[in-house]
């Protein structure tokens, strides 16, 4: 839900943004008026925000992911991200040994688990 309303605030401020500059682009300049590029610094400013505010959300879920992979332990019930689902039954820094069925273990990815199975709602 909170990311609906800060997605649905950025909507907001880049209407608000391309309002503005529509209007002081459209708007004649009076002698000494300022200068076009000053005219455009809102709508710069606006857009170098929301690349920040993008490249700061992306590494808080990738800080999140990590962490997460990092806690995974044998045993642990999973999902992967094709929608499989098993018991850890072996752990390296790179890979994963699930079981998915009574004696049968694929190796995957460890990138690939994208939650305990307990957190996925059926």
């Amino acid at each position: 839900m909170r990311n609906l309303f800060s997605g649905l605030a950025i909507l907001i401020s880049i209407f608000g943004l391309i309002l503005g500059s529509a209007s002081l682009a459209f708007a004649q300049a009076a002698p000494g008026g300022p200068p076009a590029y000053m005219q455009m610094l809102p709508l710069l400013i606006g857009c170098a925000l929301l690349i920040y505010m993008n490249f700061k959300s992306q590494a808080k879920k990738q800080k999140e992911q990590k962490s997460f992979l990092e806690k995974l332990k044998r045993g642990d019930r999973v999902i992967t991200g094709s929608g499989i689902l098993g018991s850890i039954e072996g752990l390296t820094d790179t890979y994963i040994t699930l079981e998915i069925a009574k004696d049968v273990k694929i190796k995957i990815l460890k990138s690939q688990i994208i939650g305990l199975q307990d957190e996925v709602k059926s």
